[in-house]
C-alpha cells in the first residue's frame, strides 16, 4: 500500500518542567532536591528509512577474470533502465528475499523523554570538614528502539518437531513475512533506569592538605544501549505473531 498522506503523525505534546528546592532548616544542615524532564530528540539516520522501495542500487562490474575496462570516465557507465510502476515504486528484482531488508516506523512515533531527580543532604562537621549524601535517579520512557519483527518467536513450533525441522531446512518460507528479510520496526518501546547513592567527604585546605573523597553505589538497567538500537531478544521486545 502507498498512502497519499504523511507516513507519521506530528507530536506537539512535549512537556519539559524543572523544579528545584533548597532548605536550611538547622545550623550546619542543608537539604537540596530537584526534578526535571528532558525530551530526547529524534535522530534520523541518513539511510532513507521507510522508503526502501523507492531507492535503487545498481552495480556494474566486469565478468570474473575479464581485464577489459568496464567504461571510460568520459563516456560514463552504461544506461540503466528501471521498471518504475505507476505509483512511483519499483518491484523487487531477484529471488533472494532474505537479503531484502527494510525499515518500518511506527506512525505514532514521537520523542521519548527522560526524568531526572536528585536529593542531597549536607552536614558541616566542622569549619574545615563537610559530609554529603547524594541520591540520583533517572528513567527513560518511550525511548526510540527497533527490532526485527520478521523473526521466529522463541516458542515457534513448540511441541511439533516436524514443523521445527521443516522451518530449519527452509527458514525463509516460514517467516511471518516470507517476502522480506529483516523488518526493523522502530517505535517508542525503549526504557532505562538508573539509581545511584553517593557518600562524599571534603576537607578544605588546611595545614597544606586538601581532601575530597567519595564512594558511589549505582545500578543501571536498560533494553536499548544506543539511539534506535536493534533489540535482538524476541521475548524482551514483547512481540507476538
Amino acid at each position: 500500500m502507498h498512502p497519499t498522506g504523511g507516513l507519521n503523525n506530528r507530536d506537539l505534546k512535549n512537556f519539559q518542567p524543572r523544579i528545584g528546592v533548597a532548605l536550611h532548616p538547622r545550623s550546619k544542615w542543608v537539604f537540596r532536591g530537584g526534578f526535571g524532564i528532558n525530551t530526547v530528540d529524534l535522530r534520523w539516520k541518513n539511510a532513507l528509512g521507510q522508503f526502501d522501495e523507492y531507492q535503487v542500487l545498481n552495480v556494474q562490474q566486469g565478468a570474473p577474470g575479464d581485464p577489459t575496462v568496464l567504461f571510460r570516465l568520459s563516456q560514463g557507465p552504461s544506461p540503466v533502465l528501471y521498471n518504475v510502476l505507476a505509483n512511483g515504486s519499483a518491484p523487487y528484482v531477484g529471488t533472494n528475499y532474505g537479503s531484502r531488508n527494510v525499515t518500518w516506523m511506527d506512525p505514532n512515533l514521537h520523542p521519548g523523554y527522560v526524568m531526572n531527580w536528585n536529593t542531597t543532604i549536607e552536614y558541616q562537621m566542622s569549619a574545615k570538614h563537610l559530609l554529603k549524601l547524594f541520591y540520583q535517579g533517572s528513567a527513560g520512557v518511550g525511548l526510540g528502539e527497533s527490532w526485527n519483527i520478521n523473526a521466529f518467536p522463541t516458542s515457534f513450533g513448540e511441541g511439533n518437531p516436524a514443523l521445527q525441522q521443516a522451518a530449519f531446512a527452509a527458514t525463509q518460507n516460514y517467516l511471518p513475512y516470507p517476502q522480506f528479510g529483516s523488518i526493523n520496526f522502530l517505535s517508542n518501546t525503549g526504557h532505562s533506569t538508573y539509581h545511584a547513592a553517593t557518600v562524599q567527604f571534603q576537607k578544605l585546605y588546611s595545614h597544606g592538605l586538601v581532601l575530597n573523597t567519595f564512594y558511589t553505589f549505582s545500578k543501571a538497567i536498560d533494553d536499548c544501549d544506543s539511539d534506535y538500537g536493534v533489540c535482538t531478544e524476541w521475548n524482551q521486545c514483547r512481540i507476538a505473531i
